[in-house]
């Protein structure tokens, strides 16, 4: 079961203010994401068309709407991703970084770890 990944990523992202919802097929896995946080969680591995029920919020007015550019740039609303641009500066990754671990090591987020002695790491 991978869990670590997810799990901090749920954990960064509701420490930002995010609305998490847990997708996946694996229950245990899902329960976990709730423990740490996620809002709600739903499970993939289910007709199609309760699947569709669980996952459709707000579309009674349509699928898609017009919104005026100033609605966002007055809202306080991040939109963002990965492509051309590159990777973030050396100096926000270290930043980044350097406030993960201090989380980490105050107990402010919870890393699922197995340990595993240095002797078998190419085993594992």
């Amino acid at each position: 079961m991978e869990l670590s990944g997810t799990s901090l990523a749920t954990q960064l992202a509701k420490r930002h203010g995010a609305v998490v919802i847990a997708v996946g097929r694996n229950q245990e896995v899902l329960v976990q994401l709730l423990a740490r946080g996620a809002d709600a969680a739903i499970r993939v591995d289910r007709p199609q068309e309760e699947l569709a029920k669980a996952i459709q919020v707000g579309i009674a007015a349509g699928e898609a709407t017009i919104l005026p550019a100033i609605a966002l740039r007055a809202a306080p609303v991040q939109l963002s991703g990965s492509g051309i641009g590159g990777p973030a500066a050396l100096e926000d990754a270290e930043a980044a970084y350097d406030s993960l671990l201090h989380q980490v090591a105050t107990g402010d987020i919870s890393l699922d770890i197995d340990p595993t002695p240095l002797a078998k790491v190419e085993q594992t």
